[in-house]
């Protein structure tokens, strides 16, 4: 009720009431729901939202991804290093020396190996093998000075070594292990 003891409400119909005093009158006619720019404006601000939380989960996949393959690095550095270990009179000899062009085929055997060489051939072939299967553009390397030996696991973390896609001779990680015998 308003000064002159009067009413300032009114009903347009039935169900809809209006109040002047509240604001909600414009021009004579009454505001029922809310106006296409208010809609779009929170389309807006949903979508910006969206777009940040899709770019939040792809960025924690690479991150998975690139830990996966640093871990799988760890993996084969120690096993080698096992290996090494395992076999001193070939590591001794620079029968576990590898470098970063070589392939797993460079360790074939050819029948005049002793038995210390062909376990260090052997050894050498399946580890290369399951750094190339299992990294992308993966390399191993290792390196002995006297009675150290380095061991360096390589691979790009932009390619996906199952799909062939991604950026390609990015950035490469090295994963690097160093031991004594």
């Amino acid at each position: 009720m308003n000064r002159q003891g009067r009413d300032s409400s009114f009903s347009l119909s039935s169900n809809t009431v209006c109040s002047s005093s509240a604001g909600l009158m414009t021009s004579g006619r009454c505001q029922a729901g809310v106006t296409l720019i208010e809609v779009l404006v929170t389309l807006l601000l949903v979508s910006i939202g969206l777009v940040g939380s899709l770019a939040m989960q792809a960025r924690a996949m690479q991150d998975n991804q690139s830990a996966f393959y640093r871990s799988q690095a760890v993996n084969m550095a120690t096993d080698l290093a096992d290996r090494v270990r395992l076999n001193p009179q070939a590591a001794r000899a620079d029968n576990y020396t590898v470098n970063t062009n070589s392939q797993p085929q460079n360790f074939n055997l050819d029948g005049r190996e002793t038995p210390s060489q062909r376990l260090a051939k052997n050894d050498l072939r399946s580890w290369l093998t399951w750094v190339q299967a299992s990294l992308p553009l993966a390399r191993g390397q290792v390196r002995r000075n006297g009675d150290r030996f380095t061991i360096d696991v390589l691979w790009d973390e932009n390619k996906n070594a199952n799909d062939g896609i991604g950026g390609g001779h990015g950035a490469e990680a090295r994963f690097r292990l160093e031991m004594e015998l």
